[in-house]
This record gives structure tokens, sequence and C-alpha cells, in this order.
């Protein structure tokens, strides 16, 4: 290999030499500047010889180099010196392949990947058995960028976990007693599970205050089994004879604390279910009707079941709510089971999963069964997807309400006056207010905002104005307009922080002068910068203040009232343009950060209140008939308005499953905004009313 050196008049000449003669891929070994110009030192592979020097420079500027003269160099030490160049170069060479950047390699689309997360959920969950509505609805939910592996599966387990419903405490409500009837088809184990009941009672609170009732009078031997269990657990028991029904039971057995019935096994296509369900509906005391759902038999199978063992119950004004899932030691996948429980809202309290008593019978916990259910292998015809059933919707649309209504409980109250109740705003604030916040007019209802900013559905009265400062102890306010003397000083007395929400046009008096607030800006100082919420966006607040007067209330008289004045200008975070202005009057006293957290909300304000109208609107043409019912359509948009926002700012896990589920209700896969999970929710609580009046329409047997 051989040294070259090179000189120009400049580095781009110098470089330009070094590519003529070594090419594209010669290594720069070194670069100087000299008084002929740029040196540089550089080498190509496969040359050998001593260093050369090539200069394309003017002639009075080149300079040659001898590498070698006779006597002048010792040609063993400047092959030694070459030798040790090479090395460093090579090892050189090695430090740079090992820097280099991996070569760019092909990447999905946002499109694409997003179809592709969206068929490999789609096909997880198949592959376990959720069937193809369940699993649809689910893999719409996700949002881009799901990392495979160990987070898909968390995630996975919460969306399932949010759609099973589970008590709090299974054994607690076990252990409070009652009339427990156990149903479902043969071989599905109700008397050994009716056993296993017993005893985890019986251990607890001793034999004498349980009995077993048995109500088979079909199968063969299934008496002595039972009779067989309660001599083993020393608990009474008896049995019905043909034609008896609960209500002929002996005192002795009525009156025990719990009573566990254990009944025939039916198909779901036999005639004398109905005539079982009337058998159990004989009694004095309410029955607890709890089907029994075999984990190992196939989908259509427990989906009919489950119909046909509720509409028998229905017959004869029972309801069966609760269930128990048995012979999960026998079941390939739990998919199937599990799914159909959620279809049908079913609560399921506890699983069995072998023929021990009473140890094989356990609390269901809803995150571990789905753990379990999803490390099921796909079988061919899971890829065959069939029709959705309308179950399915009602199964997403429940999720969505249990999860908000175990978040938020001012859900049901707003639930009711959708419904027709008598509507109304608050008297006072919930005990959660941190802010209170009003409209445009003095005589609008207060935005209710709690101390992580996030609105409360129910509107506050906005009442008499002397007596606001009693009815917002503890809070911040934002009003419409100046408050009268009075309240100001009683604000002032009580500590409460307060500013309201001025035009550009409002007139106050500076240095003596009465202006506009729009002509205050080349008298305000800068009050520094904050990032807030603007029309669903995070923009750049500027803040500008300055000492001004006004009268209170806004009378024109004797200014009194010494105020500051909060110029506010709004700049896009990105290209920092201005895209709004804002003006605001507090009291002078007002602490900075006071005033920070007041201007925060009261940015968040206006979004909501651009919300309410737009649902007003929306309610108003979707459904006339409450056109003539102001109250109650100002309460439901409030409501709808609140909860939408409160969804778009809440960032804990619960929200983002909750928002996620809303927008795929109706199919949407845009960014979400305020705006259009207000849509989402008034199509839920749609969906909700109309899926009630129909229950309500069919008859009995049917609902």
């Amino acid at each position: 290999m051989t040294v070259k050196r090179f000189v120009g008049t400049s580095s781009r000449e110098a470089m330009r030499q070094v590519r003529a003669v070594l090419g594209e891929d010669a290594l720069i070994i070194a670069n100087r500047p000299t008084d002929a110009g740029i040196e540089i030192l550089a080498m190509a592979d496969g040359e050998a010889g001593g260093a050369e020097t090539v200069s394309l420079a003017p002639k009075p500027r080149l300079q040659a180099v001898e590498t070698s003269t006779a006597g002048a160099v010792d040609t063993a030490s400047l092959l030694a010196s070459h030798e040790r160049l090479l090395n460093e170069v090579q090892a050189m060479r090695e430090m740079l392949d090992a820097a280099r950047p991996p070569q760019p390699v092909e990447v999905d689309t946002p499109d694409e990947a997003g179809e592709q997360q969206y068929k490999d959920l789609r096909s997880r969950l198949l592959g376990a058995g959720f069937g193809a509505g369940l699993a649809e609805d689910i893999a719409a939910t996700a949002g881009p960028g799901l990392t495979p592996g160990a987070a898909t599966d968390t995630w996975l387990v919460r969306q399932l976990q949010n759609r099973l419903r589970t008590p709090a405490d299974a054994v607690a409500e076990l252990e409070e007693g009652g009339l427990l009837a156990l149903v479902g088809p043969t071989g599905v184990g109700k008397t050994t599970t009716a056993a296993k009941l017993a005893a985890r009672y019986a251990m607890r609170y001793g034999s004498g205050d349980i009995a077993l009732v048995s109500a088979d009078h079909y199968r063969v031997g299934a008496r002595d089994q039972l009779k067989v269990y309660a001599d083993l657990l020393g608990v009474a028991m008896h049995v019905l004879a043909p034609g008896e029904s609960l209500a002929d039971l002996p005192q002795d057995i009525a009156s025990k604390p719990l009573l566990i019935v254990d009944t025939a096994g039916m198909g779901q296509r036999d005639q004398r279910l109905r005539e079982q369900m009337q058998q159990l509906a004989g009694g004095t005391r309410p029955v607890r009707a709890v089907l029994m759902v075999n984990a190992s038999s196939q989908a259509e199978t427990l989906d009919d079941t489950v119909v046909a063992y509720r509409e028998a119950a229905r017959s004869a004004g029972v309801e069966i709510v609760n269930a128990i899932v048995s012979k999960l030691d026998e079941a390939p996948r739990l998919g199937p089971a599990l799914a159909t429980i959620m279809r049908h809202n079913l609560c399921l309290h506890f699983v069995a999963y072998g023929q021990r008593v009473p140890e094989d019978l356990a609390p269901a916990a809803a995150g571990e069964l789905m753990s379990e259910a999803l490390m099921a292998s796909a079988s061919p015809e899971d890829e065959v997807a069939g029709a959705r059933d309308p179950l399915d919707r009602g199964l997403a649309l429940q999720s969505v309400w249990q999860q908000l209504s175990r978040e938020l409980g001012e859900l049901d109250s707003l639930q009711r006056v959708w419904g027709g109740e008598a509507a109304a705003a608050l008297a006072e604030a919930p005990a959660a207010t941190r802010f209170l916040v009003q409209g445009r007019d003095a005589t609008e209802d207060f935005l209710a905002l709690d101390r992580g900013g996030l609105a409360l559905l129910s509107p506050v009265a906005a009442g008499p104005a002397r007596q606001l400062p009693q009815r917002a102890e503890g809070c911040g306010l934002m009003l419409s307009k100046l408050p009268d003397s009075h309240s100001a000083l009683m604000l002032l007395e009580r500590q409460i922080p307060w500013l309201v929400a001025a035009s550009h046009q409002s007139r106050v008096y500076c240095e003596g002068q009465r202006m506009p607030l729009s002509q205050l800006w080349s008298r305000a100082e800068s009050a520094g910068a904050m990032a807030v919420n603007f029309r669903a966006r995070e923009v750049q607040l500027r803040l500008h203040t300055v000492t001004v007067y006004a009268a209170p209330g806004g009378r024109r008289r004797r200014c009194s009232v010494r105020l500051r004045a909060c110029l506010g200008e709004l700049r896009n975070l990105d290209t920092g343009a201005v895209v709004g202005r804002r003006y605001w009057l507090a009291p002078a006293e007002l602490h900075a950060d006071d005033c920070r957290a007041l201007l925060a909300q009261q940015m968040f304000a206006e979004t909501f209140f651009a919300l309410r109208r737009k649902a007003s609107d929306l309610l108003g043409e979707r459904l006339p008939t409450w056109r003539g019912q102001a109250a109650r359509l100002h309460c439901v948009a409030h409501g709808l308005a609140a909860l939408a926002c409160r969804l778009d700012g809440d960032h804990s896990e619960w929200a983002l499953d909750v928002r996620a589920q809303l927008l795929a209700l109706d199919g949407r896969t845009r960014r979400r905004s305020p705006q259009l999970l207000l849509q989402a929710l008034l199509q839920l609580f749609g969906q909700r009313e109309a899926l009630r009046r129909l229950a309500l329409s069919l008859p009995a047997g049917n609902a």
C-alpha cells in the first residue's frame, strides 16, 4: 500500500486531486495547512511503494518530496515505519466500520403498520376463541405503535378484563347467605359445585347455618350423590318431591341463612325447562339463580344455552345475572366461555377446575383468566369470520358504560336525566370542586372543575350574586363580569381568587386615561409564558400585565377598584405564529401562581362552553321533542360536553381505554378530539336508551 501526498490551493482542490488519483474509496490519513496550500496524506489499497507527492497546484508553489535518497534514509527503518502506519490505518478502518450506521431497512408506512397491527391482534383474539365480533372491536381500539410482545399482552388483558364483570368479593357475597339455585345443562357440574360452595361456607360459619336442597327428579343417583356430600359436610339436606316447589320447604330448612339448590340438568331445548324455573320461583325468599357454564363446550352451544335459560327464567319472574364457569381443566381454550359471559353481561363469581371438594373452586380473577385464555393456539376454523352478532354491539356498549360508571359516579344521574327524570342544576358545588367557571352570561350555570382541572358532569346554578362568596368557599372563580363592591370585598376577605374574562373593548383607567384593554399592550410588562389548552390543542400563552382601575360591576362612576389587567398572546408551539389574543381582569392582590392557575382553567373552559353549545344544537336536531324542555336539554348538553372534555384531558389507563372504545363504536380512526368524543357519547347514550326501550316493549319471555 502506498501513502500519497497531495497539495492544493484549497481543501476542495486537494480533495479533487485525491479522488482523481485514488478514486472515491481513498482513505484520508491526515491533512494540514502548509505554506504551499492544503496538504492531504491519502492511500489506496493494492499499491506498493514509497510516499509520492502529487500536486496540481501552480508551479511556483509546487514542492516535490523525495521519498528515498542514497544513504539519506535507512531502508529497513522506512519499511518499519510504513508497517506501523499501515497497522494503525487498518485499526482505524475497523473502528470506522464498527461505528458506521446500519443500512436503512424498509419500514412500513403508518397505514400499513396499523393495518398489520389490526390483523395481528384480531388473529390473536380469534385464536384464543373470543369470536369475530369481540376480536374486531378490541383490535380497532388499539393505538398506533403498540409494541409487540409483553406490552401487547398486557394491553389485551386489560381490554378483556374491562369487559368481564366480576364481583368485588365473590366469597363475601356467598357468605351473605340467601337462596342460591344452580342451573345449567346436564353434566356441567352443578352437584359438585353445590358441595364446594357448601363446604366453603361451612368451614367458616359451621354446618348448622346451611342446607342443601335437591330439585333433580330425573337423573339417576343425583339425590344420592348430593346426600353423600351433605353427610360428609354434616349439613342438612332436603329433597323436593315431583310437583313441589321451594314454597313447600319445611320451616327448619327454609329458615337456614344459606340454601343451595341443586337443579336437574336440562338441555337448552328441553320443554321442561320452564317448569323447572317455575318450581324455583315458588318460594317466599328471592332466588339468586347462578348459571353453570361449561368451559369445554363450543361457543355456539354456550350461546344457545345462555339465551334459553335466561328466557325460561324471565318467564317465571327470575333473573339470571350470575355465572360460574366449570371444567376449566378439561377445556382446550377458555376464550369461548369467557366471551359468552361477556356478550350476555353475566357476572362471573367462581371458576371450577376439578372434582376435589372444596379445593377445586376459586373466585374469578379476571386478569388471570384472560392471561390464560390468550395462551391458547389458533385453530384453522378461527380464521373464518362469520357475521357479527348484534350482541357484540351490545357488549361493546356495555363495556364502555361499565368503565365510565365505575370511574364517574355522576354518570347514572346524567343517564336518568336523559331518560326523562326532572333536570336541575346543583344548588351547591360538589365537594371535589376546585374551580368554578361561568359562561358569557352572568345568569349561566357554572362549570365545576376538580383539583386536576377535569370537568365535573353536573352544572352548578349561578344563584344570587351576593351569595356567590359563600358558595365558592375554597374554590377559584372565573366570572363573566366584575363582581359588585360587596361581593368583591367578601371575596377578598375570604381569600377566594377570581378573575373576569374581558373583551378587547372593555374600558378601564390606566395612568389617568380611560381606554380599551386592546390599547394597553405598549404599557404592559411581560409576565412570562405558559403552555395552555386552547381549542383542544396545546399553545403557548405569553402574558403581559399592567395595573388598571375600574368600577365594580362595570358601572360607569368614580373608579374605586385597583385591578391587574392580564393581556395574553396565544402562539403556535411549532411555528410561533399568533393564533389569538385574550384579556382578563383580576384583583391586584392576586398571587401570580393563583393567577396562572385560573388562566389555565379559563382557557380550558373556552373549549367546554363551545362544546356545550354544539351538544345543545346536536341534541335539538336529533331529538326534536327535547326542544321544549330547556332544563333537560341544558343539563344533558352540559354533562355530555363535560364528559367529552374530561375524557380528552384524562391520561389515566381507564380513560385511554374508554376513548379508544368510544371512537371504535363508530369506526373512527382519526385523531381524537373533544368534538369526536362528543359525537361518540351521543351515540352511546342514544343506543343505550334505544336498547332500554326495546327491552321494555318486549314480552317478558323475550326481553
